[in-house]
C-alpha cells in the first residue's frame, strides 16, 4: 500500500453534503471520494498551470507537457481542446516526436 499522510482542512457544509451524496451513489466512503476528487483536482491544476505558463511564453511546449505530466502528443491534444494556438518550432517538434517514439535518424 502506498504511503499516506494525514492532511486536515475545513470545507463548507455544502461540500460535505456533496461528498455524502457522491459516496452513496458510488458506494464509497467519504475518505475515498475525497482522495479521488483531490487526485483529479491535482491533475487538472497541473494542466491548467502548464497551459498558463505556455501561453505566457514562460515555458516551451515540451516543458509544459512535463509540468502537466502528460506525453507531448497528449499535451498538444489538450492545447487543441482549449483552442490554444501553438508556437511551434518545427525542428524542435520533429526532434521531440522522434524522441517520443524512440526513433533514430
Amino acid at each position: 500500500m502506498a504511503k499516506t499522510e494525514y492532511v486536515g482542512f475545513r470545507v463548507h457544509k455544502n461540500f460535505v453534503v456533496e461528498l455524502d451524496e457522491l459516496g452513496k451513489l458510488e458506494r464509497k466512503g467519504k475518505s475515498m471520494v475525497i482522495r479521488e476528487i483531490f487526485e483529479m483536482g491535482i491533475e487538472e491544476k497541473r494542466k491548467e498551470l502548464a497551459l498558463e505558463l505556455y501561453n505566457k511564453g514562460d515555458v516551451s511546449i515540451q516543458k509544459a507537457a512535463e509540468l502537466a505530466k502528460l506525453p507531448l502528443l497528449d499535451f498538444i491534444d489538450f492545447l487543441e481542446s482549449k483552442k490554444v494556438s501553438r508556437k511551434i518550432d518545427v525542428g524542435n517538434i520533429k526532434k521531440l516526436l522522434l524522441e517520443e517514439f524512440d526513433v533514430e535518424v
